[in-house]
């Protein structure tokens, strides 16, 4: 179990270590876009962060997920 909350540089050093172009999330966010614009959505980030560690859980819909189905057609030789 977690003691202390996490702190706004450890949150910004676990961030900065992800690859940048890995899928985003539902919402269409990768951490390219968490990293350009953290000066602006570090407040807010970090305060979800703490609410994690405060409650245990995420806002509901913060961890799904989407699964497409992409049919392979086969190509014509024409």
């Amino acid at each position: 179990m977690f003691i202390a909350p996490f702190e706004e540089l450890e949150i910004k050093e676990v961030v900065w270590e992800c690859e940048s172009d890995k899928s985003p999330g539902p919402d269409g966010v990768s951490f390219n876009f968490i990293k350009h614009f953290w000066h602006i959505i570090k407040k807010d980030f970090v305060k979800a962060i703490q609410g994690f560690h405060a409650h245990g859980c995420f806002p509901k819909g913060c961890n799904s997920s989407f699964i497409s189905l992409i049919p392979n057609l086969p190509t014509l030789n024409l």
